[in-house]
């Protein structure tokens, strides 16, 4: 099995489960069979998730990135289990913001804010998706040991 695939089996696995959750919630809103809505201070949880948004799909992938690079700039090579295992952190990391869209979806919040939290949640589900083109541009940034 390739890098690509193990990735995309893990992106899938966590990202999907996430907009097929906000695409049943906006179903049955538009269908009329449940008002699902969660009650509670919209002008807390308005920003508040909004920033978790913005935390889990820029800065913590970033800060996650900057300290690995920290870690394995001396090395000649870098193992691919460890690659893998750091494509896959930060495709975990990323996911969480998918969550948190569908968590402000039941929220029913801000529509700025709404819309704020869907563009970095659709940067993140685009930036992190693992074509073949990022993989291999990844793999030679960190100098991976490809050859098995």
């Amino acid at each position: 099995m390739d890098n690509r695939t193990i990735l995309s089996g893990t992106y899938r696995k966590l990202i999907l489960p996430a907009f097929f959750l906000i695409a049943i919630l906006y179903f049955a809103r538009f269908t009329g069979v449940a008002q699902i809505r969660i009650e509670g201070t919209v002008e807390f949880i308005s920003p508040a998730l909004f920033f978790s948004a913005v935390l889990f799909s820029v800065i913590i992938p970033l800060v996650y990135r900057l300290a690995f690079i920290g870690r394995v700039r001396h090395r000649k090579k870098l193992e691919l289990g460890e690659f893998i295992k750091f494509e896959k952190t930060t495709i975990y990391i990323a996911s969480i913001s998918a969550y948190i869209l569908f968590a402000a979806c039941l929220y029913d919040i801000y529509k700025i804010y709404l819309a704020g939290t869907a563009l970095f949640v659709f940067y993140a589900v685009y930036y992190y998706y693992p074509s073949k083109k990022r993989i291999f541009t990844e793999e030679r940034i960190f100098r991976v040991d490809t050859n098995r």
